[in-house]
This record gives C-alpha cells, structure tokens and sequence, in this order.
C-alpha cells in the first residue's frame, strides 16, 4: 500500500478545509459542516502535527487563536463557530453543551506551542488554558476527580453515554498533563497524577482495590468486578456501569498509557471478536449494538434534534467512524500491538478508492457503506492516525 500518496490525499482535504479563521470540518458547503468546529479542527491539527505540513499547521494555529478569541467568560470553549464581521455565530453547545469541546482545546494548543516552541504564543496562551482548566474542575461537580458529561455532552451527541465517561475524562487527563509539563505547573501535575489513578481505578473494577477511597460507585464497583471486565467500561453514573466498548475512550486511554499487559492483551482479543462479528477489521466508535429489543433503546431513538440517524450498525450505533478507528489504531500502536492498525487500514481501503477516498463521516458495520456527510477533516484525521500508527509499528 502507498502511504505516501494516502497521506497525501488526506492533506489535500485538511489543506482545501483551511480558512483564515481555522480548519473548517469539511471544504464542502453541507449543512452545518463548513464552520470552525473546536474538536474537528484540533484533531485535524494533531493528526497533521507528524506530517509538518506548513498549511495544515497554519491552519491549526489560526483554529486556536479564533477560538481561544471567542472563549465564553465562564471558560468554556465553542463547540463551532463562523466569524462575521462584528456577528459572530457562535455555539456553546445545543440542548447541552458540548465538555469535549474545551478539553480538545487545551489538548491542541498545549502540542502546538510544544512542537513550535513559540514562548510568545505560550504566554499569550496561558490565560486561555487556565479558564478553561478551571471550569472543567468545576465540571467534577463533587471534587473527586472526575468531571461529569451531561447526556448529549460530548461528539457522541445522540448516543445514550453520560455521567463520568472514560472518553471525557482522558481526554482532560490529557490536557492536564501537557499543560503541567508545558508550564512547569506543579499543583497541575499532582493534580494529574489524582485523576489518572482514579480513572484506572474506577474505569475497570478489580476486586483488590474495591475498598480504595477513590471507587465512586462502591455497590455496582463491586458487581463489576466480580464478572471480570474485558475491556475499559464506557461510563459510570448513579445508575451504575455503561459496559458498552468505547473506540474513542480506548484509543486515548491506551496512548496515555493506563492499560497493564494483562488489560492490553483482553483489550486486542475482543478487538479480533468485534473485526469477527462485522466480518472484516474496521472498529465500530461504539459496540456492542443497540436493538429495539434492548433496554437502551428508549433512550437512543428519543435522543435527535432532527432526525433519527441512529439505527442499528450506523452513526453512533455501531456505525465505524474513521477518526476514532484511526487513534484507536494509534493507541494500540504505541501500547506495543503491531498488527491492529494495519489491519484497519488495509480493510479500510478494501472498501475504498485508495487514489479517491471518500472520507465519509462513518461506516455502516452491517452493509460496510459509507454514511453521513463525504469529504470531513474528521475522517482524513482518522487516516493520518492510522498511517502514523502504522509507521509506528515498522520503525
């Protein structure tokens, strides 16, 4: 397989979404996709960091100004904007808002003024950063560590995941870790270092630490550990554990490093389980599926704005979303599995035009059609993962 010309393919994307605002979440006028998006344009900007493309980086400098610009006072960061003269559009979020938005913030303007090494860029940056650590410390709501994600709280919007979410709470873990380095914080590194051991505590439940005081949910703690996890839980919340498996959560959990051996290798086993029930190696964002039969499945189909997207094996219900197929596969890379994300590519690109590929928004996991919206920063992000993944693995 040519990497080169893959790569290439998927810069020219990121590269025609560039604006001088930022890197929009796709170069096609299609509903609303062509507006700065926090989380598309900061994984865009991460995915392109490897590759140096001068473009693309200066794209993902401008997404950063532009947002930390419009920072709502509270600190959070917008989940999407257009600039426009003196109106701005701007959105915090729908019916909830959106905590990833201001986690990925941190995330990409932490690794951008690192690679760049631009002490003004830093300083100037720094007050940006503090608020928006600050109201995800008060998006813990109980002070233990963990923040808590509201239904329809993060990009999996119309999906039955909230309370105190692997996703979420990596991904601050995250930014926490890259600002403490980045500012030489020492109250921010020990802070980090309280809530990784709470998210590996409580994320999958082992009988020998159940009388830890960091175990939030003691009684359905306890049943989780007895049944033995073979994967990182999805969430927990007062009703007790979300089981589901998590691509996204995963993906950042493996590449910060919190797996052991022992949780890496059930981690790879019920990954080759899932590439066997779809019948070929792609990653669903979330599995196991939702039915009409199952119990969730009030709380999925009552969960859209517009319209229902989410029947079973498409969108976030089983549907495979190359952006998080694509850190997975870079997560899995860097916690040492040599295969995963070759595997991904290549049946990836058994579907596709490898010299057009249509970076569509997901793939239904029953059919393996491409669905949603084509040519999205998303997905191209998701394919420069999995060719750094991939790169990875043969040096």
């Amino acid at each position: 397989m040519d990497l080169k010309s893959l790569e290439s393919r998927a810069l020219q994307l990121l590269r025609e979404a560039c604006t001088d605002f930022g890197i929009m979440a796709s170069p096609e006028a299609q509903d609303n996709y062509r507006r700065l998006w926090s989380r598309d344009s900061m994984v865009a900007g991460i995915a392109a960091i490897p590759t140096g493309d001068e473009q693309v980086l200066e794209g993902f400098r401008q997404s950063i100004l532009t947002l930390a610009e419009y920072q709502h006072p509270h600190g959070m960061i917008p989940s999407n904007l257009l600039p426009d003269e003196g109106h701005p559009d701007i959105s915090y979020g729908g019916l909830a808002g959106r905590v990833d938005a201001t986690s990925w913030f941190v995330v990409g303007a932490s690794l951008l003024i690192s690679h760049t090494d631009d002490e003004e860029r830093k300083r100037k940056l720094q007050p940006n950063l503090l608020q928006a650590l600050e109201i995800m410390d008060r998006w813990e709501f109980n002070g233990r560590g963990l923040i808590y994600t509201p239904l329809s709280g993060n990009w999996a919007d119309e999906y039955p995941v909230q309370g105190h979410t692997l996703y979420d709470n990596c991904l601050r873990l995250w930014g926490l870790e890259l600002y403490a380095k980045l500012y030489g914080d020492e109250d921010r590194e020990v802070q980090a270092r309280i809530i990784r051991e709470r998210i590996e505590i409580n994320f999958w439940p082992a009988s020998a630490v159940s009388g830890h005081p960091a175990v939030y949910h003691k009684r359905s703690f306890e049943e989780m550990a007895e049944k033995e996890l073979i994967h990182f839980a999805c969430a927990v919340d007062p009703r007790g554990y979300n089981t589901h498996f998590d691509a996204a959560g995963h993906g950042l959990a493996l590449y910060l490093g919190m797996a052991n051996a022992r949780q890496k290798e059930k981690i790879e086993a019920y990954t080759g389980k899932i590439f066997e029930e779809i019948g070929s190696g792609l990653l669903p964002a979330f599995w196991p599926v939702i039915m009409p039969e199952n119990q969730e499945w009030l709380s999925l189909k009552e969960n859209y704005s517009y319209e229902f997207k989410n029947k079973p094996h498409n969108f976030h219900n089983g549907g495979i979303w190359p952006v998080w197929m694509g850190f997975f596969g870079l997560g899995m890379s860097l916690a040492g599995n040599s295969n995963i994300a070759e595997t991904m590519l290549n049946s990836w690109m058994e579907i596709e035009n490898p010299k057009e590929p249509r970076f569509s928004e997901y793939i239904a996991s029953d059919t393996l059609k491409p669905g949603g919206k084509q040519r999205l920063s998303y997905s191209a992000s998701g394919l420069l993962f999995l060719i750094q993944a991939t790169k990875h693995n043969n040096r």
